[in-house]
């Protein structure tokens, strides 16, 4: 596995991309504004937050128009972070 995290932008401000994988998530402060994956395409968040979340959503670069309303964004990053049933075990044979 693994993980790992980069600062997005060269201004100083707090824009992180999270690692895991083949799974890169996006975040402005502490919250998560984008997603990404082999096989998914960056999927980001319409700007519910100010300015400058604004401005670290244009830097991923998707138009404003392509954005998604927070709820539908919600969904879509839960799906793609709960693994398939298949994959998962009980707590009991975690370790």
């Amino acid at each position: 596995m693994e993980v790992r995290l980069h600062r997005v932008s060269q201004r100083k401000t707090e824009f992180y991309e999270v690692q895991i994988n083949d799974l890169f998530l996006y975040f402005s402060y502490g919250e998560c504004v984008a997603f990404s994956a082999l096989s998914v395409p960056i999927t980001v968040c319409e700007n519910v937050w100010g300015p400058t979340t604004g401005r670290h959503l244009n830097e991923l670069g998707p138009r404003k128009e392509s954005r998604l309303p927070h709820a539908e964004f919600q969904r879509r990053l839960a799906a793609v972070l709960s693994p398939p049933k298949s994959e998962m075990r009980p707590a009991a044979m975690m370790g």
